[in-house]
Order: structure tokens, then sequence, then C-alpha cells
């Protein structure tokens, strides 16, 4: 589904258009070498045209995007933005940028808690990565990057949550290095050991708007 929103937001809706695999693949989150066996499977599934390296939305692949536009409505409607993902290790660099007193102070400041030395990282369920997209349409709370010596901080963005019922808020930097399928969540505990968490464990992020 995610590759029909890129197509479509691209414009294949209406007309044949082109892009580059590696731009379809850093949208889903995957290697450029998958892309052609995706594109093989929506065109199998008479989901989109192929004209040499164009592609466009067939009406079944407009349909389907129109399911989407229908479930975006209702969340928007109903306040409530609901996301399913799975707990995957982390890299160790949210405990790293989280020990440092100027994230701590601002992180502080902007959602009312001391945030744990570490963020929770979580995969999106392939089907629930869309939802990536309606988060970042959010007002966020944003926290400044800063000088510290020689090395430049980013800032991050915050958008206040509860993860599994618990008060958190999940975290982007502004120079992410993650794919969009994952997520970094942090609280005022620690959630894995809070919520009993493990590499794994279903959790569903919850976001008012």
């Amino acid at each position: 589904m995610d590759a029909l929103i890129f197509i479509l937001s691209r414009g294949g809706m209406n007309r044949f258009i082109q892009f580059k695999n590696k731009e379809l693949a850093k949208f889903l989150g995957l290697t450029p070498q998958a892309v052609p066996y995706i594109l093989k499977k929506l065109e199998s599934d008479d989901l989109i045209l192929r004209r040499g390296k164009e592609v466009k939305l067939t009406e079944k692949g407009i349909d389907e995007c129109r399911k989407y536009y229908e479930i975006l409505k209702s969340a928007f409607e109903h306040s409530l933005l609901s996301i399913r993902a799975v707990v995957v290790s982390g890299t160790g660099e949210g405990k790293r940028f989280l020990s440092i007193k100027e994230y701590r102070r601002g992180i502080s400041k902007a959602v009312g808690f001391e945030p744990f030395r570490g963020t929770l990282n979580v995969l999106l369920h392939p089907q629930e990565v869309w939802k990536r997209e309606v988060l970042l349409r959010k007002d966020p709370i944003f926290v400044p990057g800063f000088k510290k010596g020689e090395e430049i901080y980013g800032g991050v963005y915050l958008y206040p949550c509860r993860i599994n019922g618990k008060k958190a808020s999940v975290l982007i930097p502004l120079k992410s290095r993650h794919p969009s399928n994952i997520i970094e969540v942090i609280a005022r505990e620690n959630l894995r050991k809070m919520l009993k968490l493990k590499n794994g464990s279903e959790v569903v992020i919850e976001v008012e708007f």
C-alpha cells in the first residue's frame, strides 16, 4: 500500500510518472533491490500500469488509495491515531543523546518529564508504515539543537503519545538515521522494564490530534 501512496503523491493517478528505485526504497524503508519485485507484484495485482520505466495507478490502485483516505479521514475525525508495532533493538544512539544534559533539559521542559536515558525502538507493521506520515503532519513540539565544543547537535521533534496506555512521547531527530518503519519512543521510565517488553513484543502507540 505504501508504494501506491508514493506513486499517488508523485502525481501517478492521472499520468505516467518516473522515479528512481532508491527514492521509492527510501520511502518504504527498504533496499533499492527490492523495488523491482514490489512493482512487479503491483502490476500483477492490476494496481499499476507500467510503460518502460514509467508507472501509473490503475482504477483498482486508485480505489485502494481511496480506502486509505477514508481510514485517514476517520482517524482525524476521531482525533486518535493508533499505530501497531513490535519492539526491536536500538543502536545505542538514543541512550548517548539522552545522557546529554542540554537534550535532557530541553525535553523535560517540552514534555513535562525527565526522560529515561534511552529510547524504545519499535518496528511498524508493514500495513502501519503510512501512519508515520500522518503523525508527521501533526504540529510537533520542537526542541532546538545546540553546539557543544566543536560538535553540533541537531534538534528533535516530539509527539506526546501513549504506548500500551503509558504516557510517553515519540522522538524523531531532525536528522534521523532510521528508515520510515522505525520509531523511537521516550518516557520517564524504562519502558522495556515497566511494560515487561522484549524484542518482538507487540505495542500500540496512540497519538491524539
